[in-house]
């Protein structure tokens, strides 16, 4: 990153060009097939889904499971057929900003909307609509959404960090709460990504579970303050390839997540930390090595040889290993008996 003064009024912030790039006429998500540009978890099998499950039986309180950020549908329907063969009935809801997916199964309530990163809300009506039926003790899951979420770049040293421009040169100075933030949560390094976009998002979602109660899940890229990347981790996909992380409509920006402060931001929103963990070691305990199909186990088929490389993959360190699972809880408010207000403590 170059440094060159204040901000000329014609070169936009990289978060700007970032968010227009990913959502504005013409941008990426809109107009974009995700499988097309890049995999993820839920492209692999069923795993994911088994492994909801399995984390479902543990709160068997829960009736309904809502996806953040949706795509093609491939973690919901996973997690259908899943919920089917463990004979677990949940109710099962996608939020996306683009239309329902055609093989979406039937039972599946789907809510076209997208979150507003500029103001910190739902832009239309339908995801707070959803959000907001009380239907009883709900999980919402974020796969890898918050990574995508459009965030602000610094750089330079910590007393004097300039925001980063859409042509790359670190410029105007960062905005009071940007700045409070990268001193809090990236006090070192070159290059900041602030998270505060993201920790704004998830205490929204977290917050709205005060109604029925439940759990917010995060499964994503990401690291925490010991370990921030120096440089960061802005990444650019196309088409499947790692590109120049440049906002343009025809490419996937990214950054991983600082799990801390996304954890530190729901627990301000009145959850508690469940986990906070990699995947390799959540899936250990999810979906454990039988003897069938422990790392010593002959595959009988060519089907159980498939299905050990796809948990392998999911595990891999290297990999999708890596990511992050935060799992924090929000308690339902308890009704007094006749009030139909919420009990006091005394």
């Amino acid at each position: 990153m170059r440094h060159d003064g204040d901000m000329p009024a014609l070169v936009p912030t990289l978060f700007d060009a970032w968010v227009d790039a990913a959502y504005g006429p013409g941008g990426f998500w809109p107009g974009s097939t995700p499988t097309a540009h890049f995999r993820t978890a839920a492209t692999l099998g069923p795993e994911l889904g088994d492994a909801l499950v399995a984390l479902l039986v543990r709160h068997p309180e829960i009736v309904r499971v809502v996806e953040v950020g949706a795509g093609e549908g491939l973690l919901l329907s996973s997690l259908a057929a899943a919920a089917d063969r463990a004979g677990r009935p949940l109710q099962l809801a996608g939020i996306d900003l683009r239309s329902r997916p055609t093989r979406l199964p039937g039972g599946v309530t789907w809510a076209q909307d997208c979150w507003d990163v500029r103001h910190g809300r739902w832009s239309g009506e339908a995801a707070r609509a959803l959000l907001d039926d009380d239907d009883g003790p709900t999980l919402l899951v974020a796969l890898e959404w918050l990574d995508d979420l459009p965030c602000r770049l610094a750089a330079g040293r910590a007393d004097g960090r300039r925001e980063v421009a859409a042509d790359g040169v670190a410029r105007g100075p960062l905005d009071p709460a940007s700045a409070r933030w990268a001193g809090t949560w990236w006090p070192s390094g070159h290059v900041v990504e602030v998270g505060l976009t993201r920790d704004v998002a998830w205490s929204s979602l977290v917050a709205g579970l005060h109604r029925t109660g439940g759990l917010a899940l995060a499964v994503d890229y990401g690291h925490q303050r010991a370990a921030r990347p120096p440089d960061g981790s802005l990444a650019g996909y196309r088409a499947g390839r790692r590109v120049t992380a440049e906002a343009e409509p025809g490419r996937n920006l990214t950054a991983h997540v600082a799990v801390d402060a996304v954890a530190s931001a729901g627990r301000r929103a009145g959850a508690t930390t469940l986990r906070l963990a990699h995947q390799r070691d959540v899936l250990d305990e999810l979906l454990p090595a039988t003897a069938a199909s422990g790392p010593t186990a002959v595959p009988s088929t060519v089907a159980d040889l498939a299905a050990r490389s796809r948990r392998a993959a999911l595990g891999s360190p290297r990999g999708w290993g890596e990511h992050w699972w935060l799992l924090q809880e929000v308690q339902r408010p308890r009704i007094a008996e006749g009030s139909g207000r919420p009990a006091v403590a005394t």
